[in-house]
């Protein structure tokens, strides 16, 4: 005795013809278009939110490395070149000094 039933329409009926973009913006990932709570959305933005900001965080601090990484190689050019004047400049003192003493050595 088997019956059948006209219109009578089940949930998976209903819910076949619903237009599933609508439900993309609002969809939990890994749930197949369940909206999600308006706490999980501000919840969802806020961690989204966070996110960018930790990524601009980042981006400003590899700028800063950068900026002081080139700082660093030029002081580190800088005192080379100092400390090269000052060899030559020592090394030509002791040329000068040595050059002056037998100077007056044959004064005295």
């Amino acid at each position: 005795m088997e019956k059948r039933r006209k219109g009578v329409r089940t949930r998976a009926k209903r819910n076949a013809n619903l237009n599933t973009d609508t439900l993309d913006d609002t969809a939990v990932s890994g749930t197949s278009g369940v909206p999600m709570a308006p706490t999980a959305q501000l919840a969802e933005k806020r961690k989204s939110h966070e996110l960018e900001m930790c990524k601009m965080r980042l981006e400003c601090q590899k700028e800063k490395i950068d900026e002081l990484t080139r700082e660093r190689d030029y002081l580190k050019e800088q005192l080379a070149s100092a400390l090269r004047r000052e060899a030559t400049g020592s090394t030509q003192a002791i040329h000068l000094s040595s050059d002056s003493s037998s100077d007056c050595s044959g004064l005295l």
